[in-house]
């Protein structure tokens, strides 16, 4: 029997990842993977946003790299493993989406071969 994954909600939130990259029109709203959080804390990477999204309200701990450092406050959660069980990844393909290297590009190869139950990073360049 095959393994049906809910992706919508991946599927959303790069779809609002594109818009926001090709909106030239909203200042600071550029697509920026390294972006994990913004000052403002209205807008963030791919996980940043899926948990803002998710009306959950991040906190800047600073005891870790990276999104690792930023806690949600109604769990406890870094922002990395909140995303991750909103949106129904595993760890490695979270590891693999979330990193700041990643082109919208890039975000939309991985969220096909999942999509497609291929391994996240085929047909990618390392």
């Amino acid at each position: 029997m095959t393994d049906i994954r809910d992706l919508s909600e991946l599927d959303r939130q790069i779809d609002n990842a594109e818009a926001h990259a090709l909106d030239q029109n909203a200042p600071g709203r550029k697509w920026d993977q390294r972006q994990w959080i913004a000052p403002c804390g209205t807008y963030g990477c791919l996980a940043g946003n899926t948990v803002l999204d998710a009306g959950l309200t991040v906190v800047d701990n600073t005891w870790g790299f990276g999104f690792i450092g930023f806690e949600i406050k109604e769990t406890g959660e870094n922002v990395f493993d909140a995303a991750r069980r909103i949106l129904g990844l595993t760890a490695d393909e979270s590891w693999m989406l979330f990193n700041m290297e990643n082109t919208i590009d890039d975000l939309r190869a991985m969220q096909k071969n999942l999509h497609n139950g291929r391994p996240i990073r085929e047909g990618l360049d390392d």
